[in-house]
């Protein structure tokens, strides 16, 4: 791997002083080529991956396999295969989770009908995902990418600090916040504006990161754009984080970003027990293990 963003993860694991990070691996949906990503992640020394799954699913998966570096758990159903990995998040035994490249949606649906679930439907969980635009030169994180429709103004002010709090744990000092929308103006005929507003103002007094809003995605990430418009404040055109609306939004700008302008992601559900990697059915083997690398990252801290 040797894009900005895999250059940048593997910084971020190469500061991990205690190494390998156990993982659990979800197997359904697993195949050869993700199996061999895995275990050459796991042979680089950062990672010692568990692959849980049912025992179907594993013995048709390792059928002639070199299994080094990977420890297999078995279980009869995919749901109870599920149930422990999980589990194991729990009693602290792994300290990341991770899918196979799949529907992102998906697999969050599958989640919330396993009974006893940790990763909840309500403002402690969401879905962070990271990029680094060779155009920016540095990292860039989105959300929600994964678990709200239409987060209401309480939830996105709940979800917030959690949010900082993880991005000060990746390194940025005082995270910068838009609150993306069509426009930069507050208007009533456009409600997400009021709403990016509201938040905004709860937290005009926050310590150690800064949120605006409304802003459009040119006055977040551009500076050009900051300066031509004379947009004022700390975030336009050095936002960190972009805290879209809505899912669909959210999902518009990664996908924009991996399928149109070929930048890869890297992509977490947040919010259970240890961080859950969750790559993109088009983002492959790849995917996987820079979710992974993400995942790992904010689980060590």
């Amino acid at each position: 791997m040797s894009t900005p963003l895999d250059l940048h993860l593997m910084k971020l694991v190469d500061a991990i002083e205690e190494k390998p990070v156990p993982v659990a691996v979800f197997a359904e949906g697993m195949s050869v080529a993700t199996l061999a990503a895995l275990r050459t992640a796991a042979g680089a020394g950062w990672m010692k991956p568990v692959l849980v799954g049912s025992e179907t699913t594993i013995q048709g998966l390792i059928r002639g396999e070199d299994l080094a570096g990977l420890e297999i758990s078995e279980w009869e159903t995919p749901s109870e295969a599920l149930g422990t990995m999980l589990q194991l998040a729990t009693l602290g035994s792994v300290k990341a989770l991770a899918f196979a490249p799949s529907d992102q949606i998906a697999a969050w649906d599958l989640l919330q009908q396993l009974e006893g679930d940790p990763f909840k439907a309500d403002a402690h969980s969401f879905g962070l995902s990271m990029v680094v635009p060779e155009t920016l030169g540095r990292p860039l994180f989105l959300t929600d990418t994964v678990v709200h429709a239409e987060p209401d103004v309480e939830t996105r002010i709940t979800m917030l600090p959690k949010l900082v709090d993880l991005l000060k744990q990746l390194g940025i000092s005082e995270p910068r916040v838009a609150m993306l929308t069509a426009v930069e103006v507050a208007s009533p005929g456009l409600p997400a504006t009021m709403d990016a507003q509201a938040v905004a103002a709860a937290f005009e007094h926050a310590d150690s990161f800064h949120v605006q809003g409304p802003l459009s995605m040119d006055l977040a990430i551009s500076e050009h754009a900051a300066k031509k418009k004379k947009a004022t404040g700390e975030v336009p055109g050095k936002a960190d984080l972009l805290n879209a609306p809505n899912l669909t939004v959210a999902r518009g700008i990664l996908h924009a970003w991996t399928l149109l302008s070929d930048t890869p992601a890297a992509t977490l559900l947040l919010g259970g027990p240890v961080p859950l990697a969750l790559p993109d059915a088009s983002e492959g083997e790849e995917g996987l293990v820079r979710s992974l690398a993400f995942a790992v990252a904010l689980a060590t801290d």
